[in-house]
Order: C-alpha cells, then sequence, then structure tokens
C-alpha cells in the first residue's frame, strides 16, 4: 500500500513562469522532498522539465502491484534505496521491508536518515557514497 501522499498540481496553460515554478516547488514539497528547505532553484528547474518530458502516467504503475508479483522470479542482485521519510512510502515502510526481507532476504536494502523520495537529490552526498559502497560490495561477489 501506498500513504495518503497530497496530491500534486498540474500547471495551468495560463500560468506564469514565476507561478508555474512556485507550484513545482510545491509538489517537489509535497511529495519528493522530505525537507523542503533543500529543494533550490535547480530542484524546481529540473522538476518542470521531467513534467514537460514525461511520456509515462506513473499513478497506475506505481499503484498497482506489478512490482510485488513479480519480485520473486527476479534473479539479479537487487538493491531498495530508500528515504526514510518518502511521501510515497509512509506509513508502510515496515511493511515493504517485511516483504522485502521474506521474499528478497539478500538484496540490499536502506533508507536514508531524514530523506523523502528524490534522495539521490536531497542527500547527495550520502546518497553517492551509499551507491559507491554497494557497487564495491557487489564487484567483490562476482
Amino acid at each position: 500500500p501506498r500513504g495518503q501522499t497530497r496530491l500534486v498540481r498540474k500547471a495551468e496553460k495560463t500560468m506564469t513562469p514565476a507561478e508555474i515554478a512556485a507550484l513545482q516547488r510545491e509538489n517537489l514539497a509535497s511529495l519528493m522532498f522530505a525537507d523542503r528547505a533543500k529543494i533550490d532553484d535547480l530542484a524546481v528547474h529540473l522538476q518542470i522539465k521531467n513534467v514537460g518530458r514525461a511520456k509515462v502516467a506513473s499513478p497506475p504503475l506505481s499503484l498497482g502491484d506489478s512490482l510485488a508479483r513479480n519480485l520473486p522470479a527476479i534473479k539479479a542482485p537487487m538493491a531498495f534505496l530508500w528515504g526514510e521519510l518518502d511521501a510515497t512510502c509512509l506509513p508502510y515502510m515496515d511493511q515493504r521491508l517485511t516483504f522485502l526481507a521474506e521474499h528478497k532476504p539478500d538484496a540490499h536494502v536502506y533508507l536514508f536518515p531524514r530523506a523523502g523520495h528524490w534522495v539521490q537529490y536531497e542527500d547527495a552526498p550520502a546518497f553517492n557514497a551509499y551507491l559507491l559502497e554497494l557497487i564495491r560490495r557487489l564487484e567483490a561477489q562476482r
């Protein structure tokens, strides 16, 4: 299950660039970042570009159970990295961790403290350090 996140709002054609930027800043605060103070102008710019380039309607995918149904059949090494405050996971993070422990006990699972859904942006130093260490560990296992 997914938590009840605030719905993101879509920009309207009548909005000015400043209004669109303000709207996307709020969308980032609602869904992507745990710490509003870490939403900088680059994050807003990226959000505006990402929304404009989106080709897939992600809610039907993210709200479905296709990953849970198919996960046990995947044989590749896996890692699940979340911000501990990821709005798409709360308040069900414990259920996700239990599911992974049961179905993918060898998977690497890590929760980044005080980070949200865009953990790789919100806490890039910690994310990058963990990812490099994970790659080293996986390479050593080969």
